[in-house]
């Protein structure tokens, strides 16, 4: 089991690292600079023995249809591990906090390598800058899904731009991080995984601060996560449901953004994630993170990852109790 907390740390490591790199030019998941973090390897994958289990009961698909064309394949620090066992951690706070989400859920699109000296595609398959730096492509791994199982493509992309960070109700003020002297940046939807974000004036540091830290998309500013699951966030929305303003008072609420806000947060259990970890219990003090059947990354043995069952989290009263 030490071993196995071990390798499962590497999803949280690769996040804490807080220096700044950057890297410019074209980035896929199969270069040299990304070899510290992910690689591409068999084409023979493994599950976890919990998950054949409900695969013979009909309750999900079968392995190859959860996972994208080509998954990530991360390199453990020391073995490739087992399948098994529950990571207990004890928190100050809420038991689905930011410091639990940050750093053992959250999947930024970039991610960084283990020194911090580069960044390589995560959930995304590539990503380039144009020699100006104004313009930002990036492509979705084909075949990527959300954890109910719906696949996660541009529309997602194009659901948040449109709908959420040009709404004013939900985004009264758009994020400095997304706009270059008060103009907001463009998006182009290129094809079902690919898309661009353009900048009036050259942004260099759009990818390294605001695209593979948690202290960027989605954490340091409302609103600001590009990837959100449209099929589960529109049912919430006044543009996709004329009700929205009636269910929001049924739950509450006096207007439909209030809802759909509601309805994005950490600890709301229907959300759909892209994190290893998927959370299924909640109470006041405690919560269990399941393993994501449809996480997106390998071992190079092709093992689908995570490794360990579970994280339970119990939230402390006091410093003496966390101790």
């Amino acid at each position: 089991m030490k071993r196995t907390v071990s390798v499962i740390c590497v999803l949280a490591m690769m996040i804490m690292v807080g220096s700044l790199a950057f890297a410019g030019g074209q980035k896929d998941a199969t270069t040299e600079d990304a070899a510290a973090g992910a690689a591409v390897g068999t084409s023979q994958y493994n599950e976890a023995p919990a998950l054949a289990t409900e695969v013979q009961r009909g309750t999900i698909p079968n392995l190859a249809e959860r996972l994208p064309n080509e998954p990530l394949v991360l390199k453990p620090n020391e073995n490739v591990g087992k399948y098994g066992g529950t990571i207990r951690l004890t928190t100050m706070g809420s038991p689905s906090n930011y410091v639990i989400n940050c750093y053992w859920l959250f999947e930024p699109p970039i991610q960084r390598t283990q020194d911090a000296e580069g960044l390589y595609a995560n959930f995304l398959s590539s990503y380039e800058e144009s020699p100006d730096y104004k313009t930002f492509t990036f492509t979705i791994r084909e075949g990527l899904k959300w954890s109910d199982g719906v696949p996660v493509t541009t529309e997602d992309v194009e659901f948040w731009y449109n709908d959420i960070l040009m709404n004013e109700d939900l985004t009264p003020v758009v994020p400095e991080a997304m706009k270059r002297n008060g103009v907001p940046m463009k998006l182009e939807v290129v094809d079902k995984y690919t898309f661009r974000f353009t900048f009036s004036e050259s942004f260099p540091t759009f990818i390294p601060v605001f695209f593979s830290v948690p202290y960027g998309f989605g954490w340091g500013f409302p609103n600001a996560a590009p990837f959100v699951p449209k099929h589960y966030l529109s049912l919430y929305h006044i543009n996709y449901n004329k009700d929205a303003d009636k269910a929001a008072k049924e739950e509450g609420f006096d207007y439909w953004f209030q809802l759909i806000a509601s309805k994005n947060g950490s600890d709301v259990i229907e959300l759909p994630r892209l994190g290893p970890w998927v959370l299924s219990q909640l109470t006041t003090d405690s919560a269990i993170f399941e393993r994501n059947p449809y996480y997106w990354k390998v071992d190079p043995a092709g093992n689908q990852l995570p490794y360990a069952d579970a994280i339970e989290v119990r939230a402390m009263s006091d410093r003496e109790a966390y101790k």
